[in-house]
């Protein structure tokens, strides 16, 4: 077990991805202690930051589905980039809110949040599909690490987040954070390797063959 932790901690593709893991999973609820707070002298009620934080679960909800055939049409590689890129782009983005108002802030607000669930959904999904083919030997250890990865940047995004909006301000956070994940992403483009072709399963298994088994197993 400690060769198998030693040869991953010092696997840069996977320490690029459990990087990005936490800095995306951050993103969820970095904005928890502070935003309402914002949002609320902007003059948004209860209602109106709800929608705004609903809009990173439902893309993911929306998204995750769909990104399972996608990264097997256009590749597990550029799929893990695109989100990178697409979360990138929104922090940045996410910064301008202090100087928007109402009904601009809420559309900014929840266009970002919804771009940023697209982004993890597609992160987190084509992560699974790198480790599968690219560890097939230890694949359990790394999605059990990966897992706890994200985990412990949800933990921890608002402990970041408070402590650098109470240091700076709400726009400075964003686009430090902004920063930090094109560094992430420029070191992913460099790390991860391209991807390895699918192998198909020697024995066909259909899903007649299991429902049946099921039957004859009661």
């Amino acid at each position: 077990m400690i060769y198998i932790i030693f040869i991953i901690i010092m696997d840069f593709t996977l320490a690029c991805i459990f990087l990005i893991q936490f800095l995306a999973n951050a993103i969820y609820s970095i904005l928890a202690p502070f935003f309402p707070i914002i949002a609320k002298e902007k003059g948004l009620r209860g209602e109106a930051i709800g929608l705004i934080f609903s809009g990173y679960p439902i893309a993911a909800f929306l998204a995750a589905p769909i990104y399972g055939l996608m990264i097997i049409r256009f590749g597990r590689r550029k799929m893990f980039l695109t989100g990178s890129l697409l979360i990138s782009s929104t922090l940045f983005g996410f910064s301008s809110l202090p100087y928007l108002e109402s009904n601009t802030f809420i559309a900014v607000g929840f266009f970002s949040r919804f771009l940023q669930g697209l982004g993890v959904s597609g992160i987190v999904s084509s992560s699974f599909a790198i480790i599968a083919s690219n560890y097939k030997d230890n694949m359990e250890t790394v999605l059990g690490m990966l897992n706890s990865i994200g985990a412990i940047g949800m933990m921890l995004g608002p402990l970041i987040g408070a402590g650098i909006y109470e240091a700076t301000s709400f726009s400075t956070l964003y686009i430090l954070y902004g920063s930090v994940f094109v560094v992430a992403m420029v070191l992913a483009i460099l790390v991860i390797p391209a991807d390895r072709e699918y192998s198909k399963a020697d024995v066909e298994v259909k899903l007649s063959d299991i429902l049946g088994q099921k039957v004859r197993d009661m």
